[in-house]
């Protein structure tokens, strides 16, 4: 192997380097390295040539070796003043020197500026990436802080529908952390898994009424990549669903079980949250009811364009489609 074989002989690469000759240039080489003349590139090879372009070259010896006749590379090169020069070389061997390799056409292209740009750009990017992050986090901590005094408040309230109301609300928030959680730990902060997303949620609300109901959660979620503006009102009406089923849908079931099912087909997204409880009563609908709660999930599917129905057989059934 030819790279293994200079490795070890970094010496023998750079007086190989030494060896070429360029033979000719046009008047806009001598330009781009600062030389009046062809010989300058022999004469001030080592001051246009640096060290930092032998990998290159190396990569280059490689490609000649293996016969390519046609080659691409990109190099660092100097001017004789000390200018930085970022290089794309495209090698062509004439057809009358396939054989021998003596001589090589090259044709170079100055892309310096281009690279600079691009490595700006680059920079930019990483910077607006960490402040957006920066942004979560604060914001996560913020949620973290209004959940916890909405808890505490709910925990000193003599009313007891008072403290239920606070709790639901400390819940709500509670969903939106853990949204927030997620971003943090994918490779992004737009879009989201909601395998991922609602596993995680849903593992967290029904552990939050563990000491009070043993409830089995069926989980069947494809690997679906939702926007972070669709998956965080999603999570706030899935966490509605499933807490009015802990709270009123298990009061006489020996084996309570939610079930959460979603599927992509095409472009829709079908979402199906189940219990196995009585069945939400025929009296309560959304136009009807005085429960927020309720209201809130039909509010959040408009939010999405999503469609909701409701099924009260063998158990409660509520269904989302919205499309992707």
């Amino acid at each position: 192997d030819l790279r293994l074989y200079f490795d070890d002989r970094a010496d023998e690469l750079t007086e190989l380097a030494a060896t070429v000759r360029v033979l000719d240039a046009n008047q806009a080489a001598l330009e781009l390295y600062e030389i009046e003349s062809v010989d300058e590139f022999t004469t001030r090879k080592s001051s246009i040539f640096t060290e930092r372009s032998h990998d290159v070259f190396l990569e280059e010896l490689t490609l000649i070796a293996d016969g390519a006749v046609r080659f691409s590379v990109e190099q660092h090169h100097t001017s004789v003043t000390g200018r930085d020069i970022i290089i794309e070389l495209h090698f062509l061997v004439p057809d009358e020197y396939r054989d021998t390799y003596e001589r090589v056409n090259v044709a170079g292209v100055d892309v310096t500026e281009r690279r600079r740009a691009e490595d700006a750009t680059a920079r930019l990017l990483a910077e607006k990436e960490l402040l957006l992050r920066e942004s979560h986090h604060r914001v996560k901590n913020n949620l973290t802080m209004i959940r916890s005094l909405l808890s505490l408040q709910a925990r000193s309230s003599v009313d007891s529908d008072c403290g239920a109301v606070l709790e639901q609300a400390a819940a709500r928030v509670q969903s939106m952390i853990t949204l927030y959680e997620v971003l943090f730990g994918s490779d992004g902060v737009h879009e989201l898994n909601l395998n991922e997303y609602l596993c995680t949620f849903i593992h967290e609300l029904v552990g939050q009424f563990s000491s009070i109901i043993d409830v089995r959660t069926v989980l069947e979620i494809e690997d679906i990549v939702l926007n972070a503006r669709t998956i965080a009102p999603l999570g706030i009406l899935i966490n509605e669903i499933i807490t009015n089923s802990l709270k009123h849908a298990f009061a006489d079931s020996a084996n309570p079980e939610i079930r959460v099912t979603a599927q992509r087909h095409g472009s829709e997204v079908t979402i199906v949250c189940s219990d196995n409880g009585p069945g939400i009563p025929e009296n309560i609908t959304p136009e009807q009811s005085a429960s927020f709660g309720l209201q809130l999930i039909w509010l959040l599917a408009d939010q999405i364009g999503a469609s909701m129905s409701l099924s009260r057989t063998d158990g409660t059934r509520y269904t989302v489609k919205f499309p992707v």
